[in-house]
């Protein structure tokens, strides 16, 4: 089973202690368990999967394998072609190929939107 992790994007840097409510991020709770107030932080998810350096592939990043083109992480939900019309053989998951000895992180959507 893999560790559920998430990171937050502030617009500056990533942050990466941070509580999650309703699909939102906060960086603190107050002693009640409540957010002080709503950000708009985005949330990204960490796959599971660390790449040749074992650096954490989280959603977002771009990765590169050897020297095909990179990509970026995202969570794809796909219906099945062969399906019929009403068949809900629907599949999800990341878009990590399973070759993590030969992916590397080369950044993410936020920093390094020259490298898509």
């Amino acid at each position: 089973m893999r560790d559920i992790k998430f990171r937050a994007w502030d617009g500056k840097r990533f942050v990466y202690e941070c509580y999650i409510r309703g699909g939102v991020a906060y960086e603190e709770m107050d002693c009640y368990g409540d957010p002080p107030s709503q950000t708009d932080w985005i949330v990204e998810q960490y796959t599971g999967i660390k790449d040749k350096n074992g650096v954490e592939i989280f959603e977002g990043d771009v990765v590169q394998i050897e020297d095909y083109c990179p990509f970026i992480v995202e969570w794809e939900v796909t219906q099945d072609p062969k399906a019929g019309e009403y068949d809900d053989d629907w599949t999800c998951g990341w878009s990590v190929p399973p070759w993590p000895s030969k992916m590397k992180i080369i950044g993410n959507i936020h920093q390094n939107s020259a490298t898509i």
